[in-house]
């Protein structure tokens, strides 16, 4: 068992740190990629008959296309950037604009917690954009349906509605960004809805505002529709302005909190430690000798019609425990001893509610323990069921986790007079913390182990969590 622990740690702690990245050319917007024999492949920028490179939009339309690959033309050679754009062609393009971030970055954009599924009564599972638009809603949360439970795909969207989408966006690359100075427009007024919006992304640069030549002043042209002009001038300066914040800061995620409870598509890995103390009233047992190692890997998965996410780490702890063993004549001989705690645990978690700021999600897994000690060794083998929430309390994410274990072998190895352990209950606390400048969780985990004979045993421990990717 030490062998086998061993390796999957080795393993958990050799896997990639950051996504492969293609390199590209600035000035030509060409996308340089490796083939398999080692040789670059360029990817040339597609010539548009009725887009010139005299056009001020030129490169920023090319960056899209080519570079970042989050909008195409149309299979006549036109690109079209005066054409309105619908709400359905702006989520596809969009979520094509957060997984080149993601991918690039090797980080999670989404929002969190994740609302649960959604359903639109215009919006089949067949349309073509079904996909990116449920990806907006529920996972970025950068659109939104209408009250008549509508999501209206072909609508056009108003400048003003793209400044609000995309203003929610730099705020998920940098939740830091908050409002900006209200910037002074004709046609955007104080108690507008959008001002705020606006404002912001007009100082960031991302979207334009116009000069009125015979009044000299200036406006914002909300009221208009939007065209596939100013989505990909906007477009390829948001990813402009994302890169940068993302190469500084590393990856980046709204909440450690919400990361370690998303049900996402993206692999994660971590690694924990922690110092904590045993208490057992049968034997005495009480003291701060106690730490801990952890490494984890999870991802989605997908059986049959249930879905969710997987969690599988690797275990090890060391404690000083007095255990109580059976003399002869009935005497009870006792002592401390150091016991090392193997563990290897499998959790799946899959969403149950999603209300008033709180995401639960039911887990369900099994867990292996092996305790090693010179006086009474033994293991356990038992079936987890419990909770996993994430909520905000007093400004703060917080996570709570709690599961029951209950035994499916459970082996007699050495007598005790505690017995065997008989059932365990789990649980967790963390927060989110900046240690040395890296986002960790920081919390308390325990485990109240039952024996078979007498008495219950606590483990506590405080940890630091750090997500490798």
């Amino acid at each position: 068992m030490k062998k086998a622990l061993v390796c999957f740690l080795a393993l958990i702690l050799a896997l990639p740190l950051f996504a492969a990245v293609k390199p590209q050319s600035a000035a030509t917007g060409e996308t340089v990629s490796k083939a398999s024999s080692g040789e670059a492949i360029v990817k040339k920028a597609p010539a548009f008959k009725d887009l010139k490179p005299q056009n001020p939009v030129f490169p920023y339309v090319m960056r899209m296309v080519v570079s970042y690959e989050a909008i195409s033309g149309y299979p006549d050679k036109t690109f079209r950037g005066g054409k309105t754009i619908t709400r359905a062609e702006f989520a596809k393009v969009m979520t094509q604009a957060l997984a080149y971030l993601e991918k690039k970055f090797g980080t999670s954009l989404a929002a969190a917690p994740a609302t649960a599924e959604v359903s639109f009564k215009d919006l089949k599972r067949d349309h073509w954009a079904y996909a990116p638009i449920i990806a907006l809603v529920t996972k970025y949360k950068l659109l939104s349906g209408y009250p008549d439970q509508t999501f209206r795909p072909a609508k056009t969207i108003s400048r003003f509605e793209l400044a609000t989408i995309l203003a929610k966006a730099v705020r998920l690359v940098n939740p830091e960004a908050g409002t900006a100075e209200a910037v002074s427009l004709k046609d955007v007024k104080p108690a507008h809805w959008a001002l705020q919006d606006v404002s912001l992304l007009v100082r960031l640069g991302i979207m334009e505002k116009f000069k009125d030549k015979k009044s000299n002043n200036w406006s914002f042209k909300g009221g208009q529709a939007a065209t596939r002009f100013d989505v990909a001038l906007s477009g390829a300066k948001l990813i402009e302005l994302s890169e940068a914040k993302l190469a500084n800061a590393g990856p980046v995620s709204a909440s450690r909190i919400e990361q370690a409870v998303a049900i996402t598509a993206k692999p994660q890995a971590s690694i924990s430690g922690g110092l904590g103390n045993v208490n057992e009233s049968a034997s005495g047992t009480n003291n701060w000798r106690g730490f801990s190692a952890t490494a984890a890997y999870g991802d989605t998965f997908k059986l049959w019609s249930l879905a969710g996410n997987y969690e599988l780490a690797g275990k090890y702890g060391f404690n000083q425990i007095v255990y109580l063993v059976p003399g002869s004549g009935g005497a009870v001989n006792g002592g401390p001893v150091n016991e090392n705690r193997y563990e290897l645990e499998l959790n799946t978690i899959y969403p149950v509610v999603d209300r008033w700021g709180v995401s639960g999600k039911l887990l369900l897994g099994a867990k292996y323990i092996s305790l090693s000690n010179p006086t009474a060794p033994t293991n356990f083998t038992g079936f987890n069921a419990g909770l996993v929430t994430s909520a905000k309390a007093f400004g703060r994410n917080l996570l709570l986790r709690g599961f029951w274990s209950l035994p499916l072998v459970r082996a007699q190895v050495s007598p005790s007079a505690l017995g065997q352990p008989a059932q365990l209950f789990d649980y967790e606390a963390s927060l989110d913390y900046e240690l040395l400048s890296y986002p960790v969780l920081l919390g308390l985990s325990g485990e109240m182990m039952t024996f078979t004979g007498t008495g219950t045993r606590y483990y506590n421990m405080a940890f630091v969590r750090y997500f490798l990717f």
